[in-house]
């Protein structure tokens, strides 16, 4: 997906917030929001808008000089995601289809998102999960997929939204025999997941925890670890987490499926959704 005019602004308050975030002293943080937008007067418009995001980052990390300028949220939202589990998972076992409602919950969680500019409410978002309709919704395809898969590559997005990541692997996994690769990344970028957090949202448990070696807010193609490229390259399905995936991966003719909420004017527009929407849509390689 090409960046757009309208992320400019998205990127310039990201800065800013980013930077307050990060605890930059206020002359720190008029270097970072100069830089960057000095930094995207130079940006290609071709480019997908997580390279751009992943610059911003860079830029408010070196001049807070705070390697994880998000790590105070990340810590919150573990918690509290850890804290709906227990609900959520007894709401998915007696729910009638419960393939159908564990989607609902993995991409309700992709709400907690501190890269847009989404205002969300998690206790909120996860009562109203299963009243919700998706505005586009490859659940058909998806479902006959799982039938012959052996294998499945989750792209991570954001921590705390990696427990209802494992609702949905436990899930899968309960019905369908697959393995699971949960891929997270390398280094801390926005809210996104690492190591340390999907461990503590217990994703181990049922899937193998490895690195993309992505430090974008997504993941670009053929990109990334030796171990990450033979798994995407070989996994019979891939779930595709968040818009910076589905920003760098939309073109990609793999098995993906992608999972989001549509949290950014440019995303739904892209989508053809409404703002807010849920999204599981087939990668073009199954059209």
């Amino acid at each position: 997906m090409k960046t757009r005019v309208d992320c400019f602004s998205c990127f310039m308050t990201q800065a800013l917030r980013a930077g307050k975030m990060a605890g930059a002293p206020e002359s720190a943080r008029v270097k970072i929001m100069k830089e960057t937008a000095a930094l995207i007067t130079r940006h290609s418009m071709d480019t997908p808008p997580p390279f751009l995001g992943g610059a911003v980052q860079e830029i408010v990390k070196k001049h807070s000089h705070n390697p994880d300028p998000y790590i105070k949220e990340k810590k919150k939202y573990n918690l509290v995601a850890l804290k709906l589990y227990p609900g959520v998972k007894k709401e998915v076992l007696r729910a009638k289809d419960r393939l159908l409602a564990a989607i609902k919950v993995a991409i309700t969680g992709n709400v907690i998102d501190f890269g847009s500019e989404w205002k969300f409410d998690i206790h909120r978002e996860i009562k109203n999960a299963f009243s919700h309709k998706p505005a586009v919704f490859d659940y058909k395809q998806f479902k006959s997929a799982l039938k012959t898969a052996k294998n499945i590559l989750y792209l991570a997005d954001n921590a705390g939204e990696t427990v209802f990541d494992r609702v949905l692997i436990e899930t899968i996994r309960e019905l369908y025999q697959v393995e699971v690769v949960y891929a997270v990344k390398q280094k801390p970028i926005l809210n996104d997941t690492l190591l340390a957090d999907a461990v503590y949202a217990g994703l181990h448990k049922c899937s193998k925890i490895i690195s993309s070696g992505s430090s974008l807010p997504g993941t670009p193609p053929g990109a990334g670890t030796k171990e990450f490229l033979l798994k995407y390259n070989s996994a019979d399905i891939i779930i595709s987490k968040g818009m910076g995936n589905f920003e760098l991966l939309d073109e990609e003719r793999k098995p993906i499926f992608f999972m989001l909420k549509a949290k950014c004017p440019v995303v739904a527009d892209e989508l053809g959704t409404p703002l807010g929407s849920m999204v599981l849509k087939i990668g073009k390689s199954g059209k």
